[in-house]
């Protein structure tokens, strides 16, 4: 015989066997308990929502992103992303990844969070624009030139001295 489970309800049950003869004589066996637990399809994705950083923030160095993330069942999984590059991810709550800013251009960046079931569901948070500004150190020296009086002039009295000044960052000022 084979018992379509699905027909009960989830739940406990003893099951049990009785042989007849022909003479009418009735044996029943032992009870075997079983549960019975037939899985729901799971259609339901998760909710997540990017906690931190904050909506505006400038990050630098290694910036902690932090995630709340829900299931009508379990969540298995949040990772980060900033737009669709995976940063990192986490497997518990409360669902953090350390990422390492310096790894990045400067700029603005879109962070999201997305939270994964057991039954392959996505959630996706919204979006969290955040800033990375990390100092860069400047080693390139200012390029000048002297543009005014030209080489090999003759000058007198008052003379306008000027020169062009260029940087891979900034001048900051020129000095005559």
């Amino acid at each position: 015989y084979a018992w379509n489970s699905a027909s009960v309800a989830n739940g406990s049950y003893d099951l049990t066997t009785k042989a007849y003869d022909a003479a009418g004589n009735v044996g029943t066996s032992a009870k075997v308990s079983v549960t019975v637990s037939n899985m729901v399809s799971d259609t339901t994705p998760p909710t997540t929502t990017l906690t931190s950083p904050k909506i505006g923030a400038t990050l630098t160095g290694t910036a902690t992103l932090a995630a709340d993330a829900s299931d009508n069942i379990a969540v298995t999984k949040v990772e980060f992303y900033y737009g669709t590059k995976l940063i990192g991810a986490s497997t518990a709550s409360p669902y953090t990844f350390a990422w390492n800013t310096t790894g990045v251009a400067n700029g603005s960046y879109d962070l999201t969070s997305k939270a994964y079931d057991a039954a392959g569901n996505v959630g996706t948070s919204a979006k969290v624009s955040v800033t990375v500004s990390n100092m860069t150190s400047d080693t390139v020296a200012p390029n000048t030139s002297l543009t005014a009086p030209s080489s090999g002039a003759t000058v007198s009295g008052n003379v306008t001295v000027s020169a062009t000044a260029t940087d891979n960052v900034a001048v900051t000022k020129v000095e005559f």
